[in-house]
């Protein structure tokens, strides 16, 4: 009698590591694609929370929002003023290639900062 595998079962093994691996890199790249959305998430609020310090540390800026001037904090202003690095990642639509402001509005009580591309700020 001969010791080992016949072809038919090492076949079946190898087809089930092939569907196993399947399953294993269809979860590595959804999980990848779940880190990227969460550091875009992440990378905006550092930014918002960049634009609130640049607002706070000038009293005629945050004096102009809130008399209801919506302002726009270019990227610009930001990195010459050491409240962001150059080396933002690139991260769905903050490629460190683009242009971008944080347009800074008052009302309520409250302010409101949005993140856009579509801002008057010379290109850096």
């Amino acid at each position: 009698m001969k010791k080992g595998f016949t072809l038919v079962e090492l076949l079946a093994v190898l087809i089930v590591i092939a569907i196993l691996s399947t399953f294993v890199i269809a979860n590595i790249i959804s999980q990848s694609n779940n880190f990227k959305d969460m550091s875009s998430s992440q990378l905006e609020e550092v930014i918002k929370g960049s634009a609130k310090a640049y607002i706070n540390d000038r009293e005629s800026l945050k004096n102009d929002i809130r008399s209801g001037i919506e302002k726009e904090i270019c990227k610009k202003d930001l990195l010459d003023n050491n409240y962001i690095s150059d080396n933002i990642k690139n991260l769905k639509n903050f490629n460190k290639n683009y242009n971008f402001c944080v347009k800074v509005r008052y009302s309520n009580n409250s302010y409101t900062y949005e993140i856009t591309t579509q801002c008057n700020c010379p290109e850096n």
